[in-house]
């Protein structure tokens, strides 16, 4: 990267796009595809009390309605932290579950808690809304700095202070010295915005699973799904039109068929 740093690079995506040749999830349509919609919470903290899917699977066209408990009671297991990230005195850091759809409680506006699969799209979300999510709604907490308060509500409960990990890095002296000067003025607090990525195609078909998605972690996806895998490392397309989501293929053979 250093030879690129302060010169001009030329887009390579730009040709794709101009004569309309993009690639994005909504442009593959496979035979006898199905659509799945979720049913998200539109509380920020809830205990989930019960799930009522029987209208949605009357509906016609449904195929499938799949709710949190579902999947605990299948064993699927979440994403889990790609970053081992520890306390500065050496305490291991929290690592609470994140499952694909919760069961018992949510944690945030749009928490997964079911899954709608039918036959077209609309039918799909016609379905989801006839969802019943009874929910018992408890405080939740917004600022960051009143999160790790003593007494706040607890996002999970294994979490005391909502802290995952307190971490340092660099030269803790000179850091402060430059911040009293009058030189740097430091923002008094700093909260990151994380971009949820979203829409992704699967397909199995003879046993391997090809997922089609706009990412910019195509390796950290093949890392986590412990599958073989084929891809170009050369290929840098991928990364310079993330802004666009444009995606790329990425063909997957799995280990074991499923």
């Amino acid at each position: 990267m250093g030879d690129l740093i302060g010169k001009s690079v030329k887009r390579v995506e730009d040709n794709r796009f101009i004569k309309g040749e993009g690639k994005y999830t909504d442009d593959f349509n496979m035979d006898n595809q199905t659509y799945a919609i979720y049913v998200r919470s539109p509380h920020a903290h809830a205990n989930i009390k019960g799930v009522d899917t029987s209208k949605a699977e009357a509906m016609e066209g449904v195929v499938k309605v799949f709710t949190g408990k579902d999947i605990a009671d299948a064993g699927i297991v979440g994403s889990i932290c790609g970053w081992q990230v520890d306390f500065k005195n050496g305490d291991t850091m929290k690592e609470p579950g994140h499952p694909i759809m919760v069961a018992d409680k949510v944690r945030h506006v749009g928490d997964a808690v079911a899954l709608v699969i039918a036959e077209d799209r609309q039918t799909a979300r016609d379905a989801a809304g006839l969802v019943e999510v009874n929910y018992e709604v408890l405080d939740a907490v917004v600022d960051p700095k009143a999160a790790t308060q003593d007494g706040a509500p607890l996002v999970h409960d294994d979490v005391p202070n909502n802290t995952i990990f307190d971490w340092e890095l660099g030269n803790k002296e000179e850091t402060e010295m430059y911040i009293a000067s009058d030189t740097y003025a430091l923002p008094p607090e700093i909260s990151r915005v994380i971009y949820l990525e979203d829409n992704q195609v699967a397909t199995i078909t003879a046993g391997n699973l090809c997922i089609r998605k706009a990412d910019q972690a195509v390796e950290y996806n093949h890392k986590i799904t412990k599958v073989d895998h084929k891809y170009d490392a050369g290929d840098r397309e991928g990364y310079s039109t993330y802004l666009e989501k444009e995606i790329r293929e990425q063909p997957v053979a799995i280990r074991n068929a499923m």
